[in-house]
């Protein structure tokens, strides 16, 4: 699927630019149902932790256990009532003064995609189809505001468009208060 959609690219950059901002060494990142993260693996420093777990086994993971959550993939086809569900666990699973940076699937037909892109049919308010030349990918439907107001414990700090049509969304925790 991202190979099609040069996503792979768009996802490699935004966790280089996570890395960049500073993050220290013996972090843990979450890296959820994501393609391979080889490509990355000279630049993450020794001592971080990254775990690519599947569902079942993110159920089981202890509270606040990660500082940094990349979920590329989670989101596209998800249906919407699981989603509140998915989002509260993001939450439940970043460490206070963590992030989690999630992709959303486009709410229109990309321009980057035109040429590729045989048919887009929009069904209802829930789902996107692209049928390509060889194959068709169906994405869940989420508007702005739909992922401005998932349950969680995270807030929305950016929600930004990709040239791929794709919607990044930056959500955060905040630190702990000390009293």
């Amino acid at each position: 699927m991202f190979q099609d959609l040069d996503l792979a690219a768009d996802f490699y950059d935004w966790v280089l630019s996570a890395l960049k901002a500073g993050l220290p060494a013996r972090r843990r990142i979450l890296a959820y149902e994501t393609e391979d993260l080889s490509p990355l693996s000279p630049l993450l420093k020794e001592g971080l932790v990254v775990d690519d777990l599947n569902r079942k086994a993110l159920e089981g993971a202890p509270d606040a256990a990660y500082d940094l959550i990349l979920c590329p993939s989670l989101f596209l086809s998800l249906e919407k009532d699981a989603a509140p569900a998915a989002a509260r666990l993001m939450g439940r699973l970043t460490a206070p003064g963590g992030e989690a940076h999630i992709l959303f699937p486009p709410a229109w037909l990309p321009a980057a995609w035109a040429e590729r892109v045989v048919k887009f049919h929009k069904e209802g308010n829930t789902k996107l189809y692209f049928r390509f030349k060889d194959h068709i990918s169906a994405y869940t439907f989420y508007t702005n505001r739909e992922i401005e107001l998932l349950p969680s414990d995270l807030r929305l700090e950016r929600l930004t468009i990709l040239r791929n049509g794709f919607r990044r969304a930056h959500f955060s925790r905040r630190p702990k208060e000390t009293a």
